[in-house]
């Protein structure tokens, strides 16, 4: 299972060219899953799906990515950041990325669970995301609650959910991924327990299927 799973959000420029930003991501898998193969194959060893970096898309007046992908700590995800492979991408996506200041939002993520994060079947759907930030007293509570949810949960097939601690700055902050089919549960064993500015609620459509 991998240490971290990395998130990221990317605000587009309205009225981007959604083919080209499609065909440019999906070379981007390609592009990195050979890196994989090469630099850190452990990622894909046995695994059932042929890449780890899974997209979905937000539209409206200001539209955005957000990506997933596994990695076994954050230093290998940084040693792909500063590969000439992502450089050259990075090129590519500069074009469909808005100017703003805040346009890209990345965090590592540590599991709060027990389930393996499968992006490959979350990205089939769509996903709801959870922000939730606790003061550090409450992290234990929050895990326990979390955990509770996820080991009572039957994951049917294409369904998943995950959740995890962020790494960086303040560690009390939860990040849950989930099919839509998990939105009750999780909205009324933990979300609405919690006062409304401790929670973020986000919806996602896949992009690349």
């Amino acid at each position: 299972m991998a240490g971290v799973i990395e998130t990221a959000f990317i605000q587009l420029k309205p009225g981007y060219d959604e083919d080209m930003l499609r065909n440019i991501l999906k070379e981007s898998q390609r592009v990195q899953a050979r890196w994989i193969r090469e630099h850190q194959p452990k990622l894909l060893e046995g695994k059932p799906y042929s890449h780890t970096t899974d997209f979905w898309i937000a539209d409206g007046e200001a539209p955005y990515l957000f990506l997933t992908a596994p990695w076994e700590s954050v230093d290998d995800h940084n040693e792909w950041i500063q590969s000439q492979e992502n450089i050259s991408l990075m090129q590519q996506l500069k074009e469909f990325i808005s100017q703003d200041q805040d346009a890209v939002t990345l965090h590592h993520l540590e599991p709060a669970g027990d389930n393996e994060y499968r992006g490959d079947v979350l990205a089939r759907g769509s996903v709801k995301v959870w922000r939730i930030s606790v003061k550090p007293e409450e992290k234990a509570s929050l895990g326990k609650d979390y955990r509770l949810i996820e080991s009572q949960s039957a994951t049917l097939p294409g369904q998943r959910m995950w959740a995890g601690w962020k790494i960086e700055g303040d560690d009390s902050n939860l990040v849950i991924i989930a099919s839509p089919g998990f939105e009750d549960v999780i909205e009324s064993g933990i979300a609405v327990r919690l006062e409304a500015t401790k929670v973020s609620r986000f919806e996602h459509k896949p992009f690349l299927h």
